[in-house]
């Protein structure tokens, strides 16, 4: 056993010991219903710390600990008595690595960081400097005057937002990015765990947050659904270079499991965003053997699927009376429900989004070119619902940027993005790192800019944080690749601009 731990890497330990941080908490909240502030604050205090010092461990313990307890990670804010501060576990780690840049900044170590910055930076940084003034004029009524709502969309178009500019700091290699994909994996595949209890118990945990509008159970939460899309495109894309490796078998295994994942989240927009972003990655991105590969992953899944649902009935016409036969019924109904009920403006889901679009798109009459400010609350009627939404929670994430932040914001965001995803798009990747590095940050993008349309991804942190990681790692894949020409000595530039 200390031999095992010897050779465990110092951001290794460094991780262990943020995530038995966190598990303290989680687990005092559990059984006594809070945190009490005597263990909450030194436990805090030492994730801060430890991030501090270890901040490339920091990023891979948000990422393993966002996927494994999503919202008790990043939506459980500090609670004193009957007050609760919406500062969250995931803020604790990501200050602790922001004071540690801050700190090598003022000593001049990262002095050359300004010095390289590209243009799409320099986009993002005016988008962020813009937000910022945004949450400052909401002191003085602009936007809705709950400054605490205000703050948390600062939080999530900001705070996170500069996620992008820490993976060039600290996964600027490819052995980094390999370590940071590895514990993503990981923790996608410990996750599964949570699709097999939704199963065995008839519904999936964490599942009462997110409620159908159409018949049946989710058998896995909205947000562990997500994170297993993720994985599941990010496997697809790079096939051809796992398909022939010595762990197939492994990577096949949970590659379905991750699909079926996504399928019984019966999250509909997922499964528009997984089409059209592959159909994207088939068309443009794969060449002839990555497409030979891809239609041969295609004809696995579909004949492993059918192998599931034959044997699943089976199961259920031979033993109709026990729950595990009940369930397999009831969600065959349900899954063909809610494709059928796709582009249905009776549905209610549906119906409550045009309502809700139509009502931002009214309150941003005349405010077209600054919008109405951080935070505001629409009007929305939809049959018998009567209320007040937050702008941020229409779900639809580039609507909600443009009613808030005008033209002026939703354009600067809307630039740095393409001008980030042009470049990688027009890069001549080499050998299967950077081919398979482009496929995946290339696809997930395309996904992000469509689920955009039907949730609050950009105002939810437990999702933002990996759409701007994303956005990072491009960034790391584009620096990694300048340098690699640059290393050669080549005479024409390995990017093309």
């Amino acid at each position: 056993m200390k031999n095992v731990f010897e050779k465990i890497s110092l951001d290794g330990k460094t991780i262990i010991l943020i995530i038995a941080c966190f598990v303290i908490v989680f687990l005092t909240r559990q059984i006594f219903g809070l945190t009490p502030w005597y263990i909450a604050i030194p436990v805090y205090v030492s994730m801060f710390f430890l991030s501090l010092f270890r901040p490339r461990a920091g990023i891979f313990a948000v990422v393993v600990l966002t996927i494994l307890f999503e919202r008790f990670f990043t939506l459980e804010g500090f609670q004193f008595g009957r007050d609760i501060i919406k500062i969250y576990p995931i803020d604790i780690i990501i200050t602790g690595i922001y004071t540690h840049i801050l700190f090598f900044f003022l000593s001049g170590k990262f002095k050359n960081i300004l010095s390289k910055s590209s243009f799409d930076q320099y986009i993002f940084i005016f988008f962020f400097i813009l937000t910022t003034l945004y949450f400052l004029t909401s002191f003085f009524g602009f936007g809705e005057q709950s400054v605490a709502t205000a703050f948390s969309t600062w939080k999530n178009y900001v705070f996170y937002g500069l996620f992008i500019f820490i993976f060039p700091i600290f996964l600027n290699t490819k052995e980094n990015i390999v370590v940071f994909l590895k514990y993503f994996f990981a923790a996608s595949m410990i996750g599964i765990v949570f699709l097999i209890i939704g199963f065995v118990r008839g519904e999936g945990l964490w599942t009462e947050y997110t409620p159908l509008s159409t018949e049946g159970v989710r058998f896995l939460a909205f947000p562990h659904a997500f994170y297993f899309s993720l994985a599941f495109l990010s496997l697809f894309v790079t096939a051809r270079f796992w398909s022939s490796g010595k762990y197939f078998v492994l990577f096949l295994i949970t590659f379905l499991f991750f699909g079926i994942g996504t399928v019984v989240s019966l999250m509909r927009h997922m499964w528009i965003g997984m089409v059209f972003s592959l159909g994207f990655a088939f068309l443009f991105l794969f060449d002839h053997f990555h497409r030979a590969t891809a239609l041969r992953m295609t004809g696995v899944i579909f004949g492993c699927v059918g192998l599931f649902l034959t044997a699943a009935l089976f199961l259920a016409t031979l033993f109709p009376t026990q729950s595990l036969s009940r369930t397999v019924n009831d969600m065959r109904f349900v899954v063909v429900e809610r494709i059928i009920s796709i582009g249905n403006t009776g549905d209610e889901s549906i119906s409550w989004r045009g309502s809700t679009w139509k009502s931002a798109m009214d309150s941003i009459q005349g405010k077209l070119l600054f919008g109405t400010g951080l935070g505001l609350h629409i009007p929305v009627e939809s049959g018998t619902y009567r209320d007040f939404v937050e702008v941020r929670n229409i779900h639809n994430s580039w609507l909600a940027l443009l009613v808030q932040m005008g033209c002026v914001g939703f354009f600067a965001f809307a630039l740095g993005v393409f001008v980030l995803w042009y470049k990688l798009f027009r890069l001549m990747a080499q050998g299967s790192f950077m081919v398979g590095m482009r496929n995946i940050c290339l696809t997930l993008s395309v996904y992000f800019f469509v689920v955009f349309l039907a949730q609050p991804y950009l105002e939810t942190n437990l999702m933002s944080i990996f759409f701007w990681s994303v956005l990072g790692m491009t960034k790391s894949i584009l620096l990694i690749a300048k340098y690699e020409g640059q290393k050669n000595d080549k005479p024409q530039s390995t990017l093309i601009v």
